[in-house]
């Protein structure tokens, strides 16, 4: 559990450094902390209740540090972890696999977060507003994965 904290405490510094430093270019758009489920699911695998739960925890820290949708990050999370549980349950855990959910997580993050900010009204994105930015979320999230992959293959494997 150890090792959860220390990756999603990681993950939080950096999204936030990145928020900070990297928001002149609006290529790199980082989503480290919920990708961060994706890295503490070796660690939890066996005790599904407990990754589910810590992952909601997870969302409500987002909400308090990133955003004002208090309770919104929070079942996403959870919505996410559920669907990376899953997928590491029918697949092995690869830097292949690991890629594949990091894509599928970002799509689905936002693609979750657009139909309900649009549905109450929030922002008026259009379809293809909302595919332009998504490209912004790929480059930098995908170099994140796999650095962090071979983190915790490491650490896995003490």
């Amino acid at each position: 559990m150890r090792y959860c904290i220390l990756i999603s405490l990681l993950s939080l510094f950096l999204e936030n450094i990145c928020n900070i430093y990297l928001s002149s270019f609006k290529y790199f758009i980082p989503l480290f902390t919920i990708l961060s489920l994706i890295f503490t699911y070796p660690f939890l695998k066996n005790e599904k209740k407990y990754y589910l739960l810590y992952s909601f925890f997870l969302g409500l820290v987002y909400d308090l540090f990133f955003t004002n949708f208090y309770v919104l990050n929070s079942i996403i999370f959870l919505l996410c972890s559920y669907f990376i549980y899953h997928i590491f349950k029918r697949f092995d855990y690869n830097v292949i696999s690991v890629i594949l959910t990091t894509i599928f997580v970002i799509f689905f993050y936002n693609a979750l977060c657009f139909c309900i900010l649009n549905f109450f009204l929030y922002t008026n994105y259009s379809l293809l507003e909302f595919s332009v930015i998504l490209r912004y979320f790929f480059v930098l999230n995908l170099i994140y994965s796999t650095i962090m992959y071979l983190f915790t293959k490491v650490i896995w494997n003490k």
